[in-house]
């Protein structure tokens, strides 16, 4: 019984250790991806091109079609991240 729980208590050990192992990754993943980058604002009368996330779905396009429509004309800036396109 004693065994069974010692090998319980080191399964939880090394469980421990590879969930800090992983986070430390994800942390040193997400230093190198924020510091490429960029902060991006559109303006009113900018034009922009428009994700299609029906065509970029698997099996919906080839390689080599585009999975992207426009250009578009930004009309308003309703908050961060929504824009109304013309």
């Amino acid at each position: 019984m004693e065994v069974r729980y010692a090998e319980l208590m080191e399964l939880q050990e090394i469980r421990d250790q590879a969930f800090q192992a992983m986070e430390k990754d994800q942390a040193l993943i997400k230093k190198t991806f924020d510091k490429k980058a960029k902060d991006r604002s559109f303006q009113i009368g900018d034009l922009v091109l428009k994700w299609d996330a029906d065509r970029a779905k698997p099996g919906r396009h080839s390689k080599f079609d585009a999975i992207w429509s426009g250009p578009y004309m930004v009309t308003k800036c309703k908050n961060n991240n929504a824009f109304q396109l013309a």
